[in-house]
């Protein structure tokens, strides 16, 4: 198997400023074997564990090479998958350059050095595997006598993903590590979890009037149901059974369906589709919440923040 060579994007930021990013796949996780490749074919290449790193520094003292730097890593969930060939999302040309272009703004107003670099997940790996890779290229970074600080900045399901790292670091790395989390689901979501969040679609639907429901219809059916399955004023049984599954459908195809989505489900795995069942971790939450990473968390700064992420929880940094 040949291994593919990565993807060139452009980043846009601030006032008509551009630099290119160069996404490189690292590895791809085999759900047979449970084992990394580091070898990963072009038909993978947007699925795999991938860095994407940048042509020019930041910050106020970003042209100063004597100038010891720090690493701001960027961890947001985000697959290769999600982004077109020039690193638009989705072809979107507001939000590019590999997610990173909303956080250039800021980390260009920084007063140090900064040199960022984005981590792109894989579509199979478990979390846990994912936090040892992610482990390994920090315990590289700071074995540059110039890296002085490396900021893990990891959103949702990343935020997880980062404090799983620490139990893998080195202990001489944990000095000036500063993991900054945001609307990181460590006790589970709805939404990250299809086990909790179809059983409160059920739920739900389960309790609202069929009047209710028929109102809602009108408002959305064309969004949500194709045109030849409109659903009637006066709702039967099977229109609702048939509203509750179309919602699931719009989940798993908006959202990743994949492994990712089952690390935070609390039981079992009845209501995941029999396709993806091999991929659920059910150990997720005690390998998160161990005593190695507990202390860890004692020895380092960490940063939690429930809320959106925007410029100015950003300047927290």
């Amino acid at each position: 198997m040949k291994s593919q060579k990565g993807r060139y994007g452009k980043v846009k930021y601030g006032k008509e400023k551009i630099c290119l990013a160069y996404c490189k796949p690292l590895a791809k996780y085999d759900l047979v074997s449970k084992k990394w490749s580091n070898k990963v074919s072009k038909e993978e290449s947007g699925k795999a564990f991938s860095r994407v790193i940048y042509n020019r520094e930041f910050g106020k003292k970003a042209d100063d090479e004597k100038e010891k730097y720090t690493s701001f890593i960027m961890l947001d969930g985000t697959r290769v998958e999600n982004f077109s060939g020039d690193g638009k999302r989705n072809g979107i040309n507001s939000i590019s350059g590999w997610g990173m272009s909303e956080y250039m703004k800021v980390l260009d107003n920084m007063p140090d050095r900064i040199k960022p670099t984005a981590i792109l997940v894989d579509n199979d790996g478990p979390l846990e595997e994912q936090s040892r890779l992610l482990a390994e290229y920090i315990n590289k970074l700071k074995s540059d006598k110039n890296c002085k600080k490396v900021i893990l900045f990891g959103q949702s399901k990343c935020g997880c993903m980062s404090i799983a790292s620490l139990k893998y670091l080195k202990p001489e790395n944990l000095d000036k590590l500063d993991v900054q989390l945001y609307q990181a689901p460590f006790l589970g979501t709805l939404l990250a979890s299809p086990l909790n969040l179809y059983k409160k679609i059920d739920s739900l639907y389960e309790g609202l009037s069929n009047n209710f429901l028929s109102s809602l219809i009108n408002s959305v059916q064309q969004v949500v149901i194709p045109t030849k399955k409109r659903i009637k004023k006066v709702m039967k049984k099977e229109d609702k059974n048939f509203l509750t599954q179309k919602i699931k459908e719009i989940y798993w195809q908006t959202l990743s369906r994949s492994h990712m989505d089952f690390d935070v489900a609390e039981l079992g795995n009845s209501g995941i589709p029999k396709e993806y069942e091999d991929r659920y971790d059910q150990e997720f939450l005690g390998n998160m919440f161990n005593k190695a990473t507990l202390e860890r968390m004692k020895q380092i700064k960490v940063t939690n923040i429930t809320t959106k992420c925007t410029d100015r929880t950003l300047k927290r940094l």
